[in-house]
């Protein structure tokens, strides 16, 4: 699955290639999703505001 999020804390930030910077969020994001019974996650960033991208995206993968 893939999440777009607008607005993010990066948003604004100068642009540097091949980065990505929303590790926070990331984590955030992972640490509530495994709130889920009986499901472990992982949750990785694909594209973020810094590295050029319009906006923030994560690939998320439930196992």
């Amino acid at each position: 699955m893939r999440i777009d999020v607008e607005d993010w804390s990066c948003e604004g930030l100068p642009v540097f290639e091949g980065k990505m910077v929303c590790d926070l969020e990331g984590s955030i994001m992972e640490g509530a999703l495994r709130k889920i019974p009986g499901k472990q996650v992982t949750v990785w960033e694909v594209k973020c505001n810094v590295n050029g991208d319009e906006h923030c995206e994560y690939e998320v993968t439930f196992y």
